[in-house]
């Protein structure tokens, strides 16, 4: 089954990064903070750009990404919780930052398609092959997921460190990430508008390490928060 979102919508969410190590203490505050438990997930993303050069989504009038993403759930804390957990992923999405503003609120305007995973292979060879989209990067993670009132809580593992990210959800407004995040001890004033990718590359340059297209838990040489 396809899920096509009916049309673009905004994103609004603050994002945090912190060591390894706080996942379980995070893992745990969700918990205690009402929100639900909807499951951990091997995540793969894949970034491609605009086989258009003159029109690459990475340039500053486009600003833009377009990603492959496959989830798969994971079972080490299903005996844990009794939730009903989502199911495996994957998702065709397009997002575009908005203009930068006074606000530490990340916006983002936002496509995407949803879909079983059995077809993301197809989905690649349709956008390698056939489009001659160029990949630029991709990235690993384990990400788990809460769900709480017009808001879900994600907590990522990458090879380099932990992100937080709370992102309003069905009917969500900015005030419901303010809330959510200050339930769980962050200051929306330290928000990093840093993307995933882009948090990587600062961590490299602060440690005078050469960045590479990909984001793997194998590379011996990831830096660490």
């Amino acid at each position: 089954m396809v899920k096509i979102n009916e049309s673009i919508k905004i994103e609004n969410e603050s994002r945090y990064y912190l060591p390894s190590r706080e996942f379980n203490s995070l893992f745990e505050l969700a918990i205690k903070i009402g929100l639900k438990f909807k499951g951990k997930f091997f995540e793969t993303t894949v970034m491609y750009d605009n086989p258009n050069p003159e029109k690459s989504f990475y340039s500053k009038e486009i600003d833009g990404r377009l990603r492959l993403r496959t989830g798969f759930i994971t079972y080490d804390d299903v005996k844990l919780h009794k939730s009903r957990l989502k199911e495996d992923y994957a998702k065709l999405s397009w997002k575009r930052r908005l203009p930068k503003s006074n606000s530490p609120i990340r916006q983002e305007e936002e496509i995407e398609v949803e879909f079983t995973p059995k077809y993301a292979e197809s989905m690649r060879a349709i956008l390698e092959n056939v489009l001659k989209a160029e990949v630029v990067s991709s990235y690993e993670r384990y990400r788990t997921i809460f769900e709480g009132n017009k808001i879900e809580l994600a907590i990522d593992i990458f090879p380099y460190g932990v992100m937080v990210e709370i992102e309003a959800k069905n009917g969500g407004i900015i005030d419901d990430v303010i809330y959510w995040t200050k339930k769980m001890g962050f200051k929306i004033s330290n928000s990093s508008l840093l993307s995933c990718d882009d948090k990587y590359v600062e961590l490299c340059n602060k440690n005078s390490i050469l960045p590479k297209r990909h984001i793997l838990f194998s590379d011996i040489e990831m830096p660490k928060i």
